[in-house]
């Protein structure tokens, strides 16, 4: 059985919306903030498992959708959106 970036998106889609499922809504003044942790949603997990498994870290397809919105959010001229590996 072979299975494909297809397959493999549509799997962890699928189990992130089961695992949605089991967060409580948060409650103001009744539930604690906790001190840390962290705060991601499951469309960001699977947008980055796309990412990975389209090969492109850099330049690829979401990079290009995010030059066009924020080029439409400042109302200016198209942006360059460039990778900085310092350490």
């Amino acid at each position: 059985m072979k299975i494909d970036n297809e397959d493999i998106s549509s799997f962890i889609r699928y189990y992130l919306e089961k695992h949605e499922e089991e967060k409580k809504e948060f409650r103001p003044g009744i539930d604690e903030i906790p001190v840390s942790g962290v705060q991601i949603s499951s469309k960001n997990i699977a947008d980055v498992i796309d990412t990975v498994l389209s090969g492109w870290f850099t330049e690829g397809e979401r990079c290009e959708q995010f030059s066009k919105e924020i080029t439409k959010y400042f109302n200016k001229s198209p942006t360059l959106v460039t990778l900085c590996n310092s350490i």
